[in-house]
């Protein structure tokens, strides 16, 4: 069995709700699907973590995202902290950090877990003009 390990930054506002609810649909995928496992690794990064500490993330923190197959990064903004040090120090930083494929939002389908969900396969969706 395939294991993918997600690193998870759930970021400000709504989106801590959000990603809880996406991580409970990605592990149900999984185990519907049986050839492949989730595992979460939860970073406390983002504004909240800004106001405590005064950075958005570790120094260290792209490094730390380099032992994952991928980021679930939730909504980020918070009142009080500018939108260029929320977006400028996170957001951007992880996705020019990554430096190919980032935010690509690649899809594949799986048999019995295609019909569950709305996600294309590659091929028809590279295929498709609308948006």
């Amino acid at each position: 069995m395939e294991r993918f390990k997600i690193a998870v930054i759930a970021g400000d506002g709504i989106g801590p709700e959000v990603i809880t609810e996406g991580k409970k649909v990605l592990s149900g995928i999984a185990e519907l699907d049986g050839t492949f496992a989730v595992e979460f690794t939860d970073f406390p990064w983002g504004c909240e973590y800004y106001l405590k500490t005064g950075e958005m993330m570790p120094e260290d923190g792209l490094e730390q995202l380099k032992a994952f197959d991928a980021i679930y990064l939730g909504a980020v903004g918070y009142p009080g902290v500018p939108d260029n040090v929320s977006l400028g120090q996170l957001l951007l930083k992880i996705r020019r950090g990554q430096g190919k494929r980032s935010h690509c939002r690649r899809v594949s389908s799986r048999a019995r877990a295609a019909s569950a969900s709305c996600a294309m396969p590659m091929r028809r969706r590279a295929a498709s003009t609308r948006r």
